[in-house]
């Protein structure tokens, strides 16, 4: 259900949903929500009236599944980041999560018997916890698991206990940051991270930031400076539940955090995060070798940046990748045998849009897998996108295609609630995105979509803004077969001309490209 006009036009029924109800064509959602139409869906997470500066809290009674259970979010956001404003920080933030993990085992053990889910994890702002369950019993869950979180660095304890605790997160730990970026295509992607997010801390940071990390005296210092660093607590409750129950929820985050004298500030601003912003017609290359000495894939991630995110050039990349997507495969998978990977996607970092082609080769070099990757872009547009100017039925088949797509309705009360729950974390609160997407799409023509490829993602554009990760498998041994054609000569020209990095946080996080800010919304 949603309402038209601010709600001053009646109720609209424009999908059937779960249940068998009618379904109205996307031609008469179209024609019923120009985009100049303001549109809110009828129930959509509302702000509990339990609520203060201190507890956001969100809440939406389920109409849909109809199911006895209910999910929660909780999210602490800390002061300055200061759980990842280092790589040592990090690093105790990882082992104060894992710590908490490991004091909580049996009773999430015993919980999962029943059907109840608890996992707690590290975000870009804080902490953030998820549980999942029957209603009835999902808020002693919640207490019992923040009791925990709150209390099981502070508490006395057998300190030969809480030292052997330590001992076996730390090795755990160690494994798991060794085995970092083991495949090729996970390395690529965590140097494109790197590379693009200055509090991303590469495998080597960590790992060596982990060995200087000795005692639980460290931990329980940095766990008392990271609450004193705390600045207020976002929330969400969705399922079998009503408002009432978000004030359930509250006395038992006050209850908590009163009894291990843990102070939570008023709502304040959020600490931005920065991304790293190419500028126009330049392309960064950084290249690294495998970490496994014998992984034999080499992989190449390219990254276009398209520049602030806005609703307008989110639908066109949107389209261009469902365009793209089959005939990437057909091409350099199926046709030229490249690898078993190739794949392009829309990518987010914050505010800032951006595309992304990987390829993972076995047989190709570095060089030759990009050189595949510039004719591939070069060769669709000649014979994808502008036959698809002069067959506007099939151009209008892929638009009615792809805003079907993003019309559907979620699978279950897990996938909406994480729809919810990213509007929520990061303030937009833009809780029908893809309804709105949709039928933006049906604004789209195929000459925007040219006028948008030319610029962003072309070989031959002048603005183009373009991250190269060359990954070399140590176990590979082929060697570069570019030859001398007019093609290959432009590649070779690109790499040549590229600024080059080793170390993202030495040569590119010290003033070589300025940053795009993003800010949370409070």
């Amino acid at each position: 259900l949603f309402y038209l006009d601010e709600g001053k036009t009646k109720c609209r029924l424009l999908s059937g949903g779960i249940g068998g109800a009618q379904q109205f064509t996307l031609e008469t959602i179209w024609e019923l929500c120009e985009s100049n139409t303001p549109l809110a869906p009828c129930f959509s997470p509302k702000i509990s009236k339990f609520s203060n500066d201190v507890f956001k809290l969100w809440y939406l009674r389920d109409r849909i599944f109809l199911l006895p259970r209910a999910e929660i979010y909780i999210s602490l956001v800390f002061k300055g980041r200061y759980g990842s404003c280092s790589a040592r920080n990090t690093v105790l933030s990882d082992l104060m999560i894992k710590m908490v993990r490991e004091a909580l085992n049996d009773e999430v053990y015993m919980a999962s018997m029943a059907e109840y889910d608890c996992t707690l994890s590290t975000t870009a702002y804080g902490v953030k916890f998820h549980f999942a369950g029957f209603n009835q019993n999902i808020l002693k869950l919640v207490e019992k698991s923040l009791d925990e979180f709150f209390g099981a660095v502070f508490d006395d304890e057998d300190v030969a206990a809480l030292q052997d605790r330590f001992s076996r997160v730390k090795e755990s730990m160690k494994r798991s940051y060794a085995n970092l970026g083991l495949k090729a295509s996970s390395y690529a992607k965590r140097t494109r991270l790197e590379c693009l997010q200055p509090n991303t801390w590469s495998r080597d940071d960590l790992m060596n930031a982990l060995d200087e990390v000795n005692e639980t005296a460290d931990l329980r210092q940095f766990v008392v400076d990271l609450l004193a660093n705390s600045m207020f607590l976002d929330g969400y409750a969705h399922g079998n539940l009503c408002e009432p129950d978000t004030k359930r929820l509250r006395g038992i985050i006050e209850k908590v955090l009163v009894k291990h004298r843990v102070k939570i500030l008023p709502r304040a601003r959020c600490p931005p995060i920065k991304v790293l912003s190419i500028p126009n017609g330049r392309t960064v290359l950084i290249n690294r070798d495998s970490v496994d000495l014998q992984e034999r894939n080499n992989c190449v991630e390219a990254y276009y940046e398209i520049g602030e995110s806005s609703l307008q050039n989110k639908v066109v990349i949107d389209l261009i990748e469902h365009i793209m997507e089959e005939p990437l495969y057909d091409e350099l998978r199926t046709n030229q045998q490249l690898g078993y990977h190739v794949s392009c996607s829309v990518r987010q970092n914050e505010n800032i849009l951006a595309f992304v082609v990987k390829v993972v080769s076995a047989s190709c070099h570095v060089k030759d897998i990009f050189a595949r990757i510039n004719e591939f872009l070069r060769m669709f547009f000649s014979e994808s996108l502008l036959i698809l100017k002069k067959n506007k039925e099939k151009f209008k088949e892929h638009v009615k295609c792809l805003a079907e797509l993003k019309l559907a309705d979620c699978m279950n009360m897990e996938e909406e609630t994480d729809l919810h729950w990213s509007e929520i974390f990061y303030g937009d609160n833009v809780f029908h995105r893809h309804t709105i997407e949709a039928i933006a799409l049906k604004h789209v023509t195929a000459t925007k979509l040219i006028e948008a490829y030319e610029n962003w993602l072309h070989p031959d554009s002048k603005a183009l803004k373009r991250l190269l990760i060359f990954i070399h498998g140590q176990g590979n041994d082929t060697k570069s077969e570019l030859k001398d054609t007019d093609a290959e000569k432009a590649v070779e020209k690109i790499l040549e001309n590229a600024f080059n990095i080793k170390e993202p946080k030495e040569d590119l996080h010290r003033g070589a490209f300025p940053y795009s800010t993003f800010i949370k919304k409070a």
